[in-house]
C-alpha cells in the first residue's frame, strides 16, 4: 500500500528554500507612504543644499518605516515612541564611540537583547532590531560627542516624522494589511486550483496563509463590527480551502471546472480589494459546469456561492446596533472578556521580556551567538581598520537566525541581494559621479521597494535596502572602491554568521521526534472526532474545525523542521527520509479526513441523521484500526532504533479483511465520496505506520 520514495537531496531542499518566497503583508499604498517620505526628506535636503543632513534624518525615517504591524493604535503609538527614543539614543551613543573599542561591547549588548526577546512579539523585536541596525550604521564614521548629539537629534526628527505619518494612516493601513492577508489566502487557493504539480506544497502554502490571517485578526484589536466581518470572511475562506482540497484529492477536476473555480476566486479577490471584477464576469452570472449528482463538486460550487455572498457584504456595515448582538451572532466572548484577555496578554509579554533576557531562556543560545558574532565582526573591523567595515557587522545582524537552515539561506540571499545592489546602484553612482538629483531618484525607487519587500523574499529586501543605504551613506564616494569593499564585506559578514552558528549550534534535527509525535497526535485527535461523527456519535462542527486547525498548525511546524534537518550537516535524531514519509502519510490522512468532514458538514446543514448514510460498524472499525496504526507510529518514533517488525499494519489488515468478507467490488460506505475517503484514510495510516518503522 505504500512505496519507498527517493530521499530528497540536501542541495535540492536548499535550492527550493532559496527560491521560495512569500506574499508581502504590506500593501503598496502603505509601502509608498513610508518609502516616499524618506525620498521627500532627501529631496528637500538636496534642494536646500543640506543633502548630508537630510540623509541622516532619512535614516531615522527609514528605520521607523520598517515597523509595520496591524495592531491597535495605542499599542502602535507606544511602540513608535519607544523605537524613536531608542534609535535616537543609540545613534548618539554609536556615533560617539565610533572608531573606539567601546563600540564592540555596546553592539554586543544590543545584539543580545535583540536575540533574546525576538520571540516576545513583532513590535518588541522591531524595537530592539532597529536600535541594533542604527547602532551598526552610526559606527561608520568616528566623530566627537557634540556631532554625535546632533546626529541623534536628526535621527529623532526623522523617526518622529515617520511615526506621525504612521499614526495618521493607521486606520487605513491596518485595514489594508488585514485585507492583504485575505487576498494572499485567496491567491494561494487560486494557485492550488491552477496547478497540477507540487499539489502538496500548494496545500501547505494555503494552510500557512490561513494561519497568518488568523494571527493578524487576533492581534488587530478590531471593533466588534469589523472583527465579525473579517472572521466571517475567514471562516468562509477556510471552508472553501477544505472543500477545494477535498475536490482536488477525491476527484479528477476537469479544466472547465478549474476555470469556474479560478474565475470565482478572482471575483472574490476583486470584491475584497474593491476593484472591478476581472474578465468582465462575476461569480453571480457564471454558471458552474457539470451540475449533477457529483456531491464533491456540488459542495465546492455551493461553498463558492457562500464565499461570494460573504465577500460581497464584506465592505458593508452590519445592521446590528449593539456589540452584544454581534457577540451573539458570531458566538464570541463578550467585549469585556476580550479586553481583559488583551490586558492580561500585555502584562504577560512585559513579564516574559525579563525572563527571556536571563541565561537558560529559550532564546539565550541565539542571543549569545548573535552577540559574540557581532562583537567579533566589530573587532575585526577595528583591528584591521577595514573601510566601510560596518557592512560586515550589518550582514551578521541580518543573517544570523535561531536555526542553521535559515541562517544559511539568509546568507545566500543576502549575498545575492547585496551583489545586485552593488552592481546596479553602486555602478550607476560611480559612473555618473553621484549627482544629487540621481540619488534622490534612486531613493524614490528603492525606499518604497524596501518597505514592500521586507516581509517577502530576502534577496529582494537586501537589494532594495542595500541600494537605499548605499545612496544615504556611501554616495559621497565617487570612486569605485566602496563597490568592491561592500561586496567583500558582505561575503566576510556572511562567513562570520555561518561560522558562529557552526561553532555553537542548535540543530533542528535534534527535536524531530517530538515534532513528529505532536503531528501524529493532533492528526489522530482530529480524525477521531470526524470518525465519531461518521459513526453517529456526538459531533460538533466547531470542535472538529478547532482540532483540524491544531493538526494544521502542527504540520506547518513539522514540515519546515524536516526540511531544515535535511539541510543541516548535523545528523538528525531520526532518519529524515522516514520523517518526510511520515509527514506525507499524515498529509494524505488529513486530506481524507477533510473529505469526511465536508460530508458531515453537509449532513449537519441538511439536518440529516448521522449514521443513515454510512455503515456505523465500519466507521467504528476504521477508527479502531486507524488509532492502532498512529499509536504504533508514535511508539516507533519514540524508539531510538529501527524496528524489525515486518508485519502488516492494522489498516492493511482491515482492508484485506473487508475484501475477503465482502468482495473487491464492495465499498465501505454507500456514499461514493465518503467510501473513497475511508479507503484513502486507511492507505495513509498504513503508509504512516510503515514509514515510522524506519524513523
Amino acid at each position: 500500500m505504500t512505496t519507498k520514495d527517493q530521499p530528497v537531496g540536501r542541495f535540492a531542499v536548499l535550492a527550493r528554500a532559496v527560491r521560495s518566497g512569500q506574499p508581502s503583508t504590506s500593501s503598496w499604498p502603505s509601502a509608498l507612504r513610508r518609502g516616499l517620505l524618506v525620498a521627500v526628506i532627501v529631496a528637500v535636503g538636496a534642494a536646500v543644499g543640506e543633502f548630508a543632513t537630510a540623509a541622516t534624518i532619512a535614516i531615522g525615517a527609514l528605520n521607523l518605516g520598517l515597523v509595520d504591524a496591524a495592531v491597535p493604535r495605542r499599542e502602535l503609538s507606544r511602540a513608535l515612541v519607544v523605537v524613536s527614543a531608542i534609535t535616537a539614543l543609540i545613534a548618539f551613543l554609536a556615533a560617539g564611540v565610533a572608531g573606539t573599542w567601546w563600540a564592540a561591547p555596546m553592539l554586543m549588548v544590543l545584539a543580545y537583547i535583540t536575540g533574546a526577546i525576538g520571540s516576545a512579539g513583532l513590535l518588541a523585536f522591531n524595537s530592539t532590531f532597529m536600535a541594533l541596525v542604527t547602532g551598526v550604521i552610526f559606527t561608520n564614521d568616528p566623530g566627537n560627542w557634540r556631532n554625535a548629539a546632533w546626529l541623534g537629534v536628526l535621527v529623532l526628527i526623522g523617526s518622529a516624522m515617520q511615526s506621525i505619518s504612521g499614526l495618521i494612516a493607521w486606520r487605513y493601513e491596518r485595514e489594508a494589511s488585514l485585507r492583504r492577508s485575505m487576498v494572499n489566502l485567496v491567491t494561494e487557493l487560486r494557485q492550488l486550483v491552477e496547478t497540477d504539480k507540487e499539489i502538496s506544497h500548494h496545500h501547505f502554502l494555503a494552510a500557512s496563509a490561513q494561519m497568518k490571517a488568523e494571527q493578524m485578526i487576533d492581534a488587530a484589536g478590531l471593533s466588534p463590527n469589523r472583527d465579525h466581518l473579517y472572521r466571517s470572511l475567514l471562516q468562509q475562506l477556510s471552508w472553501t480551502r477544505v472543500c477545494v482540497a477535498n475536490w482536488i484529492g477525491a476527484d479528477h477536476p476537469t479544466q472547465e471546472q478549474r476555470n469556474y473555480v479560478i474565475a470565482t476566486l478572482m471575483a472574490v479577490d476583486s470584491k475584497i480589494r474593491k476593484r472591478p471584477v476581472q474578465f468582465g464576469a462575476t461569480a453571480d452570472v457564471l454558471q458552474p459546469p457539470n451540475p449533477g449528482p457529483d456531491g464533491v463538486w456540488n459542495s465546492v460550487v455551493e461553498q463558492l456561492g457562500k464565499l461570494c455572498v460573504t465577500a460581497q457584504r464584506f465592505h458593508e456595515r452590519l445592521s446590528v446596533r449593539s456589540a452584544g448582538d454581534l457577540e451573539a451572532l458570531g458566538n464570541k466572548p463578550t467585549q469585556t472578556s476580550v479586553e481583559s484577555c488583551r490586558k492580561a496578554s500585555a502584562r504577560d509579554r512585559r513579564a516574559n521580556i525579563m525572563t527571556l533576557l536571563r541565561p537558560g531562556s529559550p532564546g539565550f543560545r541565539h542571543a549569545t551567538r548573535l552577540a559574540v558574532a557581532v562583537g567579533f565582526a566589530e573587532a575585526i573591523t577595528l583591528i584591521f581598520s577595514i573601510d566601510r567595515g560596518y557592512w560586515i557587522v550589518l550582514t551578521v545582524v541580518m543573517v544570523v537566525k535561531p536555526d542553521f537552515s535559515t541562517t544559511l539561506v539568509r546568507g545566500v540571499l543576502r549575498i545575492i541581494g547585496t551583489a545586485a545592489a552593488v552592481l546596479v546602484a553602486g555602478s550607476v553612482l560611480s559612473v555618473t559621479g553621484n549627482p544629487q538629483w540621481l540619488m534622490v531618484m534612486l531613493v524614490v525607487v528603492f525606499a518604497p521597494l524596501t518597505m514592500r519587500w521586507m516581509s517577502a523574499n530576502y534577496a529582494f529586501t537586501s537589494f532594495a535596502m542595500g541600494s537605499t543605504v548605499l545612496v544615504l551613506i556611501e554616495a559621497g564616494e565617487p570612486s569605485g572602491s566602496p563597490i568592491t569593499l561592500r561586496l567583500v564585506n558582505t561575503l566576510l559578514g556572511a562567513a562570520i554568521a555561518i561560522a558562529a552558528y557552526a561553532l555553537w549550534p542548535r540543530w533542528t534535527g535534534d527535536g524531530l521526534r517530538s515534532m513528529l509525535s505532536t503531528t501524529l497526535r493532533t492528526q489522530q485527535q482530529w480524525t477521531d472526532l470526524v470518525l465519531r461523527g461518521l459513526a453517529g456519535g456526538p459531533y460538533s462542527s466547531a470542535d472538529t474545525r478547532a482540532a483540524g486547525n491544531a493538526a494544521r498548525d502542527a504540520m506547518l511546524t513539522a514540515r519546515p523542521a524536516v526540511d531544515a534537518a535535511i539541510i543541516e550537516p548535523h545528523r538528525a535524531e531520526c532518519d529524515t527520509a522516514a520523517a518526510s514519509g511520515i509527514l506525507d502519510g499524515v498529509e494524505r490522512a488529513a486530506m481524507a479526513t477533510l473529505s469526511i468532514e465536508v460530508h458531515l458538514h453537509q449532513m449537519q446543514r441538511d439536518s440529516a441523521e448521522q449514521g443513515d448514510l454510512v455503515h456505523v460498524d465500519m466507521a467504528t472499525r476504521v477508527a479502531e484500526h486507524f488509532d492502532a496504526d498512529l499509536t504504533a507510529a508514535q511508539r516507533e518514533i519514540a524508539r531510538d532504533r529501527d524496528s524489525t517488525d515486518e508485519s502488516p499494519s492494522q489498516s492493511a489488515v482491515l482492508v484485506a479483511t473487508n475484501r475477503t468478507e465482502a468482495g473487491p467490488s464492495e465499498t465501505p460506505c454507500p456514499e461514493p465520496a465518503t467510501s473513497q475517503a475511508i479507503e484513502r484514510l486507511l492507505a495513509a495510516a498504513d503508509a504512516t505506520a510503515l514509514a515510522a518503522r524506519s524513523a
